[in-house]
């Protein structure tokens, strides 16, 4: 019977038959998805973990690219509106964070935005607003795709591009690469337009000219918006996560902070450290490291692996640098205090710094047991709070209330004199 059913299955009939049911059946999913997309996306809430699958599992590449417009994830835009009746308790239309594709999310994006950017928060959307890898994007107003799956990482790792973007994860993505990669296109645009423009007379050539300067001028102006709403962002956030108005660290105070992060506060801990222009509420993040999906990968691996294989891969997963926000007041408070000439200061800011790195990883979800970060918390936390006796000792006396002025004796009355005898 098993040979019987095998002969069957290899059948070129039967795959002929398979690949037109599932061709069929993407293109009927592609037309509900665009003419009922609440419906949709209702469906794809239940069993949208088949077409992931179906991404991951092709091993053909036949269904891929038919597969992926039909994905749909929670992305960082702002709540929306149901149109299909549904009330909030106030009877307002109620509002959601609407399930997005990767062809909505290209259609919303800004100019000069090169990428597609997502973010692993297996956690929720709570655990995604929260991230400091976001702060920059948030900036920039670039819109983030939210990974709330486990295989939503393979996913994108399978996709890899679609319609000519790449699709990067926020942890590594170099967003001055970018702009850098955006003038050199801008130049190279610029260098062939002035070729072409030889070419042609003089009239045409003023009238490209004109074109390319109010082109330019539009560039300028929201490079100039885009700007302003990050320091507007970053002043807000400032104030909430921690920032400060003033001046951040120079370049000297800086490489000289990294030096000692590197060397006396976490030595063999990171690979590097070194100060971030991409953060802004935050007042560190790791970099470099190992991927959730690869941590998970890892785990298995060390499960099933002997002791030399498993040192090797926990060395991978400390290879990591650590970048620090120079305008954040934590920062610029561990870089004051570090070279104080009290000892109980200098240890105060060693131990804010390794809480800073671990913080760090908890962001990057490479912390794997954070009870290791309790005794430190709890010296922290002795030395903010003095003991009783410190504080009777170090609070000044109160000075004696005056004595009140003695009020005068009312003078006595003069006594009658005596009578004289006869």
């Amino acid at each position: 019977l098993n040979i019987s059913r095998e002969t069957l299955q290899d059948s070129q009939l039967i795959q002929r038959l398979g690949e037109i049911i599932s061709k069929r059946v993407l293109k009927f999913l592609g037309e509900r998805a665009k003419t009922e997309p609440e419906k949709y996306a209702k469906w794809y809430a239940k069993l949208g973990g088949y077409l992931k699958e179906g991404v991951c599992g092709d091993t053909s590449y036949l269904y891929k690219d038919a597969v992926t417009p039909l994905l749909r994830f929670e992305t960082s835009a702002p709540l929306v509106e149901s149109t299909d009746g549904t009330l909030d308790k106030e009877g307002k239309p109620k509002k959601y964070h609407r399930q997005s594709s990767l062809d909505e999310y290209i259609e919303r994006m800004p100019e000069g935005q090169q990428d597609i950017y997502y973010l692993v928060a297996s956690n929720g959307r709570k655990q995604a607003e929260s991230s400091p890898y976001l702060e920059a994007l948030k900036a920039r107003g670039y819109e983030v795709l939210y990974l709330y799956a486990h295989v939503d990482e393979f996913v994108m790792q399978h996709i890899s591009k679609y319609k000519g973007k790449d699709l990067v994860s926020v942890e590594v993505a170099d967003l001055d690469a970018e702009e850098e990669k955006e003038e050199d296109e801008d130049e190279e645009e610029d260098e062939e337009e002035f070729e072409e423009d030889e070419e042609q007379d003089e009239d045409k050539q003023i009238e490209n000219m004109k074109k390319k300067m109010a082109e330019r001028e539009e560039k300028a102006k929201a490079k100039y918006k885009a700007s302003k709403a990050k320091a507007k962002g970053g002043e807000k956030e400032g104030v909430e996560g921690g920032g400060s108005d003033a001046p951040g660290l120079n370049e000297d105070e800086m490489e000289a902070l990294c030096m000692w992060f590197a060397e006396e506060a976490l030595p063999g801990r990171v690979t590097g450290v070194k100060g971030s222009t991409r953060l802004v509420g935050s007042p560190a993040l790791l970099t470099g490291h190992e991927p959730e999906a690869m941590r998970r990968y890892r785990m298995m691996m060390s499960m099933m692996s002997d002791d030399e294989t498993v040192n090797k891969m926990d060395q991978l997963q400390s290879a990591a640098t650590l970048e620090l926000n120079p305008k954040h007041s934590i920062v610029r408070a561990i870089a004051a205090a570090r070279g104080s000439k009290d000892e109980k200061r200098r240890k105060v800011a060693k131990l804010v710094a390794e809480q800073v790195f671990d913080n760090a990883r908890i962001a990057a979800g490479a912390l794997e047991d954070p009870r290791e970060m309790v005794g430190r918390i709890n010296q922290i936390m002795e030395l903010a709070l003095p003991a009783e006796e410190e504080e009777a000792a170090e609070a000044p006396k109160a000075p004696k209330a005056p004595k009140a002025p003695k009020e005068p004796k009312e003078p006595k009355a003069p006594k009658a004199p005596k009578a004289v005898k006869k």
